[in-house]
């Protein structure tokens, strides 16, 4: 098992960090539980992975110290509608940084979570952003994350 570590995040609540590798510290907001066998079958119809968070965890561990969380499930037990903000959300991302002892860290993020590295007011300090998105955040369904 891949050890951890806990982050408290801007709301006080306190979310759970995997780490797994060694080599550069690499960031990666991802869902890691399975799905059942129905959820997994209707995301491969819409042509996604459904364990695209374990399978990038594993690949990209061989040549990096992969910091794993998954935010969006966090988010969704614990909802903070009048305080996610990008600056709370990059305040988010320094504290998980903060619990792996990561000091430099690439991100990885797609769609929303794109748009909260790159949209950031102050960008978290001493990291390398490597955003990858699907949608722009003017238009598509990432508008919805930041207005």
């Amino acid at each position: 098992m891949a050890p951890t570590a806990a982050a408290v995040l801007h709301d006080g609540s306190t979310i759970p960090v995997t780490i797994q590798g060694t080599g550069p510290d690499l960031l990666l907001p991802v869902p890691l539980a399975g799905h059942s066998a129905e959820e997994a079958e209707t995301i491969r119809q819409w042509g996604a992975d459904p364990d695209l968070g374990p399978n990038l965890v594993q690949g990209l561990s061989a040549a990096n110290r992969v910091i794993a969380v998954d935010y969006e499930a966090h988010r969704m037990a614990f909802p903070a509608p009048d305080t996610l903000t990008p600056g709370n959300v990059t305040a988010d991302l320094l504290a998980i940084a903060d619990a792996a002892v990561s000091t430099t860290f690439a991100y990885y993020g797609y769609s929303c979570w794109d748009c909260a590295a790159s949209s950031s007011p102050s960008g978290p300090t001493g990291s390398a952003l490597l955003p990858w998105e699907g949608f722009r955040p003017s238009t598509g369904r990432t508008k919805a994350c930041w207005p």
